[in-house]
């Protein structure tokens, strides 16, 4: 499955469950707490926190993103990438908890002849924030056993944009790639082996500040309680048999690397200033040429364009 057709199902199953499409916001966004976007919530933060009425009360969107929170991460694993696009559901005072695992657990397991991801079962893992025994009864409930359902505390299951605004415990989505990629255990023991593709953040509160992703203050109760989600086009398509690189390479564990993961995407894209200059390019293949593939894992491949 090609990441076209990812982010397709993705934005057909959301419409058919009464979501608004909205299309992806540039990457220099009007918010003056970021320089770039770093998620794919960043357009919808004034309808959160109830700054401006929210025109729809669903939403669902495809949209670039720089990461900023955890860019240190970049070059020290295989699953962060600088630039990558976020596929997000958003609920502004309608669903929750329910509806959001609900919808995740149908679009993540159904089958793919009626548009869905079609993962198996048996190899999705969850976490849940230490306390949030809502959230993980509600995993119980479609499905995922006692023993796949792992609690993890603010570092990890709280979410929040790294800057003042919307925050709120969250419960992520994990594929189980299997014994060629790790140690079994689950996401609390190897994030390589099973890879996170899906984070739910169930939006509750308000930060006044914020220093660490552990270490905020919290300003007080949002107005409403609100669903955001992220799922990572880009490190979806690279789990397991659901993706095929640029429609030539099947996914292996010689090749599903995120810095060998490409996309057909422009030449480059140019962001400018609000004066005109230009002030960064950023650069993509526009096709394949070659995979280079991580010494631990064989020699490189050369691939036609």
């Amino acid at each position: 499955m090609k990441t076209a057709e990812i982010r397709r199902r993705y934005i057909d199953f959301f419409v058919r469950n009464g979501h608004v499409e909205v299309p992806s916001a540039p990457l220099v966004y009007n918010d003056p707490t970021l320089l770039f976007v770093n998620a794919g919530m960043v357009p919808f933060k004034p309808y959160f926190t109830g700054a401006e009425d929210a025109p729809f009360a669903r939403a669902v969107s495809v949209q670039k993103c720089v990461r900023t929170l955890d860019i240190d991460e970049v070059g020290k694993t295989t699953r962060h990438g600088t630039f990558f696009q976020m596929n997000g559901n958003f609920s502004f005072g309608d669903y929750f908890k329910a509806g959001a695992i609900e919808y995740a657990w149908e679009l993540v397991t159904g089958s793919q002849a009626d548009g869905n991801y079609g993962f198996d079962p048996d190899k999705v893992w969850v976490t849940v924030y230490l306390d949030d025994d809502e959230a993980a009864a509600l995993w119980r409930g479609v499905g995922v056993p006692d023993e796949r359902i792992q609690r993890r505390g603010l570092k990890d299951n709280y979410w929040h944009m790294g800057v003042p605004g919307p925050g709120g415990p969250c419960s992520e989505i994990y594929i189980d790639r299997g014994p060629a990629f790790g140690p079994a255990g689950g996401p609390i023991v190897d994030e390589d082996r099973f890879l996170e593709i899906w984070n739910l953040v169930f939006q509750t509160e308000e930060l006044s500040a914020v220093r660490a992703k552990d270490d905020f203050d919290v300003l007080g109760p949002l107005p409403s309680k609100n669903i955001d989600t992220g799922m990572g086009l880009e490190r979806t398509g690279r789990t397991g048999s659901i993706c095929r690189i640029a429609n030539r390479v099947r996914c292996s564990r010689r090749v599903t690397e995120n810095q060998n993961f490409v996309m057909w995407m422009p030449d480059s894209i140019s962001i400018r200033s609000k004066r005109g200059a230009c002030c960064m390019k950023v650069s993509y293949w526009s096709s394949v040429r070659r995979i280079t593939v991580p010494s631990s894992a064989g020699s490189t491949s050369p691939e036609p364009t």
